[in-house]
C-alpha cells in the first residue's frame, strides 16, 4: 500500500470516526432530550399522584360529611316524627281533660239534683201505715212531690261511672303524652 493509498485509507478512517462521533454525540444528545423528557413526566406524575392524594383525602373528607349530614337528616326526620306524634298525644289529653271535665261536672250537677230532689225521691217510697225512713211517722199527711226532672240513683251511678271512665282516659291520655314528651326531648338531645 502506497503512502497515498494509506494517507487516504487514514482520512476514510477520519471521516468515519468523525461521522461515529457526530452520530454517537446527536444520539447522546437525543438520549439527553428524552432523559430530561423522562424526568419532566416523573414529576409530572409525582405532582399528579400528589394531587391525586389530595383528591382522594378530600373524597374521604367529604365521604364523612356525607355521612354525618345523612345522619343529621335521619335525626332531623326522627325529631320531627317525635314532635308531630307529641302534638297528637297533647290534643288527644286536652280532649280527654275536656271530656273528664265534662262529665265530672255532669256527674256533680246529676248528684246534686238527686240531693236536691231527696224529699221527694224519700215521699215515693211511703206507703200508708208504714215508718217514715226519716222520722219513722206513721202519717204521712204532706209528702214532698217528686219532680219529674228528679235524677235516679241510677242515673247518678251511671254519670258518676262515666265520670270515672273519662278520667281513667284522661289518665291514660296524659301518660301518653308524657311518654311522647320523653321520646321528643330524646331526639332533640341527638342533635
Amino acid at each position: 500500500m502506497t503512502v497515498d493509498q494509506a494517507l487516504e485509507q487514514l482520512r476514510l478512517e477520519e471521516r468515519q470516526a468523525l461521522q461515529s462521533r457526530d452520530q454517537a454525540a446527536a444520539r447522546a444528545e437525543t438520549m439527553a432530550q428524552e432523559l430530561e423528557a423522562s424526568r419532566a413526566r416523573r414529576t409530572r406524575l409525582a405532582e399528579t399522584a400528589r394531587g391525586l392524594e389530595a383528591l382522594e383525602t378530600r373524597q374521604s373528607a367529604l365521604e364523612a360529611r356525607r355521612q354525618d349530614l345523612l345522619a343529621l337528616a335521619q335525626m332531623e326526620a326522627q325529631t320531627q316524627q317525635a314532635a308531630r306524634s307529641l302534638a297528637r298525644a297533647q290534643e288527644t289529653y286536652l280532649r280527654a281533660r275536656e271530656a273528664a271535665r265534662t262529665q265530672a261536672e255532669r256527674a256533680a250537677a246529676l248528684e246534686q239534683r238527686y240531693l236536691d230532689h231527696q224529699a221527694g225521691i224519700l215521699a215515693a217510697g211511703l206507703a200508708p201505715d208504714t215508718p217514715c225512713p226519716v222520722c219513722g211517722s206513721l202519717l204521712h199527711p204532706h209528702p214532698a212531690a217528686l219532680s219529674e226532672d228528679a235524677p235516679t240513683l241510677e242515673a247518678v251511678e251511671q254519670a258518676k261511672a262515666a265520670r270515672d271512665r273519662a278520667q281513667q282516659v284522661q289518665n291514660d291520655a296524659s301518660a301518653e303524652a308524657g311518654a311522647r314528651q320523653g321520646s321528643y326531648e330524646t331526639a332533640r338531645r341527638g342533635w
